[in-house]
């Protein structure tokens, strides 16, 4: 045997063995750099060819980074910047083949290209495609629920990723990611026979038939341990961190915000001030002004401290106890604060792991002026106790109470009016003086001058 085949042959077994012998640990490592060459290299234009600098000059946004974006290639331009309505299927190719080849020349180790050529097949069958149809289903939902809100809501779970998240699209007027490999609305500009060529499965493709046709030699084997499970690829691709990682993260992250520290109970007496204010109706004695500025002094840091529970799927309490009266703040503090507070509403009412009862946290300890027990017969912990509700249960008792003194059954009467009291005493002047008529009827019938 000559001696060129003999080192061949051993070279080939000391990569064979490489990829077979491969740990956990190593694979985890080999498939988080992989997802952040797809997120830093694959998904980006190349810059590479022709560029065109009438696009840069005219077209707001798009810089020198920009103008291979797919878009662009497919449609073409006319000489005053604008797309016209080609086809150029051959230009967008001719980008993709040098975006993958970008992708694997920036492969630094042996590991990289058995764990990519182990896993494309699961991302390009299984894994991006679930991803794409979870991400218009959240797309559609937010845009349903935040519909009068402004900006893009794509990257809504920002309440889970947002300081973890490796394979993650973004927007190209950032200089970021082509827009067209995600659900982009240009989609539908685009010949459905073409629609192949943004997919981001057709790009790892490209990549996975470079490397499996010999373009990068012959020597690389795939792992045969560690299949990519879902779960294994939210945490490596999608957060890009490890399942230790993962672990502690999980374990420090349920460490609540410093508010809720050793001074608890007296904190969110104080942060729930706000909330307090438009519950009982307070706001309505103060001018506008008063009410517009109480809301700045509170409402930063109430975000801050809300968008820190969402992140590590926990309750955002004191933006939930807000939702209940957020039609009563004024609407210049609404328009304000409106997008942020309604991104940690909606992410809390979607997430499968932030779960909450209204009417339990109402009845913690520091929410309410004054605590009551669950059970009493007008609990001031109920949710939605606005001044409309509370006026609307005195309402009803006090028609109760007229209609037993008409018939002369007065025994229940001083337990009753106990009850009415307790609502009454925090009704607004407006609310009191709407109820003078029965007051003044029950007067009449119980003789009390």
């Amino acid at each position: 045997m000559k001696m060129q085949t003999i080192i061949e042959s051993f070279e080939r077994f000391v990569k064979e063995k490489r990829a077979t012998n491969l740990t956990g640990t190593d694979i985890e490592e080999a498939r988080i750099s992989v997802a952040k060459l797809i997120d830093s290299v694959l998904q980006r234009p190349s810059n590479n060819g022709k560029i065109n600098k009438l696009l840069r000059a005219k077209t707001p946004g798009v810089t020198k980074k920009d103008a291979n974006l797919l878009l662009y290639l497919y449609k073409g331009m006319d000489e005053m910047g604008n797309l016209l309505e080609e086809e150029n299927v051959g230009a967008v190719e001719e980008e993709l083949g040098i975006r993958a080849q970008n992708f694997l020349d920036s492969f630094e180790t042996e590991d990289q290209f058995s764990v990519f050529l182990a896993d494309a097949p699961s991302l390009i069958k299984s894994h991006l495609p679930m991803m794409r149809k979870k991400a218009q289903k959240d797309s559609h939902q937010s845009k349903y629920m935040l519909k009068t809100a402004p900006g893009s809501f794509s990257d809504f779970y920002f309440a889970r990723m947002a300081n973890r998240a490796v394979f993650k699209d973004t927007t190209a007027n950032s200089g970021m990611k082509d827009f067209m490999h995600k659900d982009s609305p240009e989609l539908k500009n685009i010949n459905p026979e073409h629609n192949y060529l943004f997919r981001l499965e057709y790009l790892i493709q490209i990549a996975y038939d470079m490397i499996t046709d010999g373009l990068y030699g012959n020597k690389t084997q795939p792992i045969t341990e560690d299949p990519l499970t879902n779960d294994v690829f939210v945490k490596n691709y999608i957060m890009g961190i490890s399942q230790d990682a993962y672990d502690a993260k999980q374990k420090l992250d349920k460490e609540e915000h410093p508010t809720f520290g050793p001074i608890i109970d007296k904190q969110r007496q104080r942060m729930n001030h706000l909330f307090r204010y438009f519950y009982y109706g307070k706001h309505l004695r103060d001018p506008l002004e008063q009410q517009i500025q109480l809301v700045d002094d509170y409402m930063p840091k109430i975000l801050d401290i809300d968008n820190h529970q969402v992140k590590n799927n926990m309750v955002p309490k004191y933006s939930i106890l807000l939702s209940l009266v957020w039609k009563e703040l004024p609407p210049e503090s609404q328009k304000k604060y409106e997008l942020p507070f309604l991104k940690i509403i909606y992410t809390a009412k979607n997430s499968e792991d932030i779960e909450y009862d209204i009417n339990v946290l109402i009845r913690e300890k520091g929410v309410l002026e004054n605590d009551k027990f669950a059970g009493s017969r007008t609990p001031v912990g109920l949710a939605g106790e606005t001044e409309n509700y509370l006026l609307n249960n005195v309402t009803e008792d006090l028609d109760s109470i007229i209609s037993l003194a008409e018939k002369g059954n007065t025994s229940q009467i001083p337990d009753m009016w106990k009850n009415v009291l307790l609502s009454y005493n925090r009704l607004n002047k407006q609310s009191k003086d709407s109820l003078s008529d029965k007051l003044a009827t029950l007067r009449s019938l119980l003789e009390v001058k």
